[in-house]
């Protein structure tokens, strides 16, 4: 594990979620539901599925006041700001993962210590990125066809604070202290919604957005820092080397990096491709699809530090990976049927504006592409957990299909929904085969390593 000290101290954290799994609050649910993975998935999932509302309230509220036209610029910005925060996931995940096995042995002077490394380490690249966003805004201007410079200077602030939302999240997540966590997602989720009435009333718009955005990221590495404040120092441990974590991270930037390029990148080719109109109403399916996405990722994000902790063990995981697919599986299903179903009421209830109703024949096949997504979600982070990178593999072939399919084919908004729909799909089923094929050659060896313990 990159070389940390193995002296264990005692831990300052309090495991809520088994004691919540132990609690006669909870004696007379069934046993599944009663486990601290089951606890903390309810915990990681209610926190987030605020964000998620406080998010899409954000948005939706936007879209419905400002028309396809006007909200094609916002949710442009905001899709850009997803994909700036494919740092926020990988310094998240890398953190997280470095910080799991050390805080499951009780090592938390190492976890304080490694905090600290990677906070700093998170200013220098994040402004140095800020820098380099700066000198590309020009560029990005003009392929979306941008009225002005201002929305994206403004949001160069973010690159250095989603990574260090990232370092501070992820820390939070190798403890496993969901509770903190959770809280974390309700404070930006939070802020942003309480911005909206200045956004709107001062007619900010594109520049509010941003700035929505920047003061919930202050205020997220604000509530980290609170929540980590009692770890015990770790001033005595040697320095976090950036060059460990930078090559254990690679794998994580590539999965991590294409996961956020397939559920952001469409808004963007969609600004480049199609009409300020169909790119709005795009913009807007993409908006319902984040719903199940979004409702769905808790699975994997209480999976990661529980996989990396079982690894670093030497135990499978393969029974906790079948749990979280089956999860999402159940209910990105679920929503992807009410989409298919019902499509008119959900746009008319969640969108609220007549621009949009002509997307309702492609809601459903947009679900289906968001359901392959949380799955492919779920196997990128196993993954990225036991430190195997043929995952890459399927990354790549979901890559080449998106670019290429909605290269030639994006004349109208059926053509690039299904174009899309397809790309990510194929890069599920690919993730699903190269998980079945490792989850067997595992299964042989711990097979063998039982044979060999009995004789």
């Amino acid at each position: 594990m990159l070389g940390v000290p193995a002296t264990p101290t005692a831990a300052p954290r309090r495991d809520i979620a088994t004691r919540l799994a132990g609690s006669a609050l909870l004696a007379r649910l069934p046993a599944p539901v009663r486990t601290p993975f089951a606890v903390n998935n309810l915990i990681y999932f209610s926190g987030n599925l605020f964000a998620g509302l406080a998010g899409f309230a954000f948005q939706d509220l936007l879209a419905g006041a400002l028309g396809a036209d006007q909200f094609a610029e916002v949710a442009t910005l905001i899709s850009i700001f997803y994909l700036i925060q494919v740092a926020l996931f990988v310094a998240m995940a890398a953190a997280a993962r470095y910080t799991a096995p050390l805080a499951a042995r009780g090592e938390h002077e190492a976890v304080s210590r490694a905090y600290r490394d990677l906070t700093v380490y998170a200013e220098t690249v994040g402004f140095a990125g800020m820098f380099v966003f700066i000198l590309l805004s020009p560029l990005i201007k003009s392929f979306l066809h941008m009225p002005g410079l201002g929305p994206l200077i403004a949001l160069s602030a973010t690159v250095p604070l989603t990574l260090l939302v990232g370092v501070g999240r992820g820390v939070v997540q190798g403890e496993e202290r969901f509770v903190p966590l959770s809280l974390n997602f309700i404070v930006y989720g939070f802020t942003t919604l309480v911005f909206l009435p200045v956004l709107l009333g001062f007619h900010l718009h594109a520049v509010g957005a941003v700035l929505a955005i920047n003061l919930a990221l202050v205020l997220c590495n604000l509530a980290a820092a609170l929540a980590l404040r009692n770890l015990p120092r770790g001033s005595h441990h040697p320095r976090l080397h950036i060059g460990r974590v930078l090559r254990s991270s690679i794998g994580a930037t590539a999965g991590i990096a294409a996961i956020t390029v397939f559920y952001n990148g469409d808004v963007l080719f969609a600004k480049h491709f199609l009409s300020t109109g169909a790119a709005g109403r795009y913009s807007a399916m993409s908006l319902l699809g984040k719903i199940l996405f979004f409702g769905t990722i808790s699975v994997s994000a209480v999976m990661f530090p529980r996989v990396a902790a079982l690894h670093a063990e030497g135990k499978s995981a393969l029974k906790l990976v079948d749990l979280s697919l089956g999860l999402v599986l159940a209910i990105g299903g679920a929503i992807t049927a009410v989409y298919w179903l019902f499509p008119r009421i959900v746009i008319v209830v969640l969108l609220r504006h007549k621009d949009f109703l002509d997307i309702a024949p492609y809601i459903g096949i947009f679900g289906l592409a968001m359901l392959g997504l949380a799955l492919a979600n779920v196997l990128v982070y196993y993954f990225i957990a036991v430190h195997r990178r043929r995952f890459v593999f399927g990354i790549l072939v979901g890559a080449v299909a998106f670019v290429g399919l909605l290269g030639y084919r994006h004349a109208d908004l059926g053509e690039f929904t299904t174009s899309v729909t397809a790309a990510i799909d194929l890069m599920a089923v690919v993730l699903v085969a190269i998980y079945i094929h490792d989850r067997r050659s595992i299964e042989a060896r711990y097979a063998s390593a039982a044979t060999l313990a009995e004789g």
